[in-house]
């Protein structure tokens, strides 16, 4: 309340506004950076639940692999547990994500009054998104759970066959379900904070969208997902902190990034004809900036 007023190093420059989503993207890092962070707390407080069960499924299964490696249990055994590990823990995974989806539903609002150059008051926003968006975030994150689950069921099954062509077919179709899956529950999501339809009509409008727009879909998908790979590396002391780092830094990053995306494909099929008052809406034109 008492702190000095900062006044800025440089004069007013108009073409510094942000005129595309890239733009905005980089402009609300460099300005409105605490607010990631913050929202990235909160988030980590919904996700830790889902966190700390990953790290568990995974510490359950780097001890089957070393009692197998040391001879303790055979191959056939430390298969099998390991198989029924991940099943399990993936069934788990389900509503663990319901519980993270209350807090993504309440970021989403943050995320959108950010893009739209709007005041943001943490808190209240928060409330107000959960209430707004949660039906269909909930829709989603099952939707996801679901399908990760079955598909890695699927994958585990597939590895202790030797049927080649079937085996192969099934698993590549497994896990094109669940990548649909996931393309699709990004626009009912994000699209969640835009509109107000019915389960049906958003995922249809989602379907048509995400098919519309696949790859670039799919690449914004394998950018933001790129840094959880860590997931990957052997257990260690180091790994917890840079999961933490990830969620509170990194995802709040990520999701700003592929909303600013759904809202540029959302504005070139969608509110240039039919929402005219939320066409580029948090964006600058040279109209604007004369005006």
């Amino acid at each position: 309340m008492f702190s000095k007023i900062r006044s800025s190093t440089t004069d007013f420059d108009a073409s510094r506004l942000p005129s595309t989503r890239w733009q905005s993207f980089i402009d609300i890092l460099r300005n409105r950076w605490s607010v990631l962070l913050e929202l990235g707390g909160v988030l980590f407080a919904f996700a830790l639940p889902l966190l700390v069960h990953l790290m568990l499924v995974r510490v359950a299964v780097f001890e089957y692999n070393l009692a197998y490696d040391q001879g303790l249990i055979d191959r056939s055994f430390a298969m099998m547990e390991i198989g029924q590990t991940l099943n399990a823990g993936n069934l788990m995974v389900m509503p663990l994500l319901l519980i993270f989806g209350i807090g993504l539903s309440g970021g989403l609002r943050i995320l959108r009054q950010l893009i739209w150059q709007d005041n943001v008051f943490f808190f209240h926003d928060f409330k107000q998104g959960i209430k707004a968006h949660l039906r269909d975030v909930l829709v989603s994150m099952a939707a996801i759970g679901v399908s990760n689950a079955a598909m890695w069921a699927i994958v585990f099954d597939a590895s202790n066959r030797e049927d080649g062509l079937r085996t192969t077919f099934v698993v590549a179709l497994s896990v094109a379900a669940f990548v649909l899956i996931l393309m699709v529950s990004v626009y009912v999501i994000f699209g969640s904070v835009l509109y107000a339809l019915p389960l049906y009509g958003m995922v249809k409008n989602a379907i048509l969208l995400g098919i519309r727009t696949m790859f670039q879909t799919l690449g914004m998908l394998l950018v933001v997902t790129l840094p959880w790979l860590v997931w990957l590396f052997p257990l260690d002391n180091w790994v917890f902190p840079v999961i933490l780092a990830l969620m509170v830094v990194i995802f709040p990053m990520g999701m700003l990034a592929l909303m600013e995306h759904t809202f540029s494909v959302f504005d070139k099929y969608i509110n240039q004809t039919h929402h005219l008052a939320i066409y580029r809406k948090g964006l600058y034109s040279d109209g604007d900036i004369q005006a």
